[in-house]
């Protein structure tokens, strides 16, 4: 019987054909590294190939700094994300959001079933803006 964990992105073993990539990558020789190899090169072209846009691809190495940088860019440092209390990125990205953010902030609000209380956000939206919040 096969096993799921959706704890996380790094907790279960890589896959068969991710592994014969890598030794098949690894036995191509020296290439050049940070990104500007043929095979960075190809992945980046079926992102935007998949997205149908002319966008530039930067990989990160997990989904926490995916969501940081990500909100990083939405959001500037004084602002907050507002977010269900038990979204993932206010349970299980401790303080990364904020770091990579330059100190944004993380609102958790309230719902049934993971879903935003229309009550709770209105509240949140409604709350005079004031200086470090």
């Amino acid at each position: 019987m096969a096993r799921y964990d959706f704890a996380s992105d790094n907790t279960a073993p890589a896959a068969p054909e991710a592994m014969e990539a890598l030794v098949q990558a690894n036995g191509a020789g020296f290439t050049p590294g940070y990104g500007s190899d043929p095979v960075t090169a190809a992945a980046a072209d079926a992102v935007r190939a998949l997205l149908d846009a002319d966008a530039e691809v930067r990989f990160v190495a997990s989904g926490t700094a995916a969501n940081a940088i990500g909100l990083a860019a939405l959001a500037r440092p004084f602002e907050s994300v507002l977010a269900h209390r038990h979204a993932h990125v206010l349970t299980d990205e401790t303080g990364a959001p904020g770091l990579f953010g330059h100190g944004v902030g993380l609102t958790g609000l309230e719902g049934a079933s993971g879903r935003i209380d229309l009550a709770a956000l209105e509240a949140a939206l409604a709350e005079p803006e004031v200086s470090h919040r």
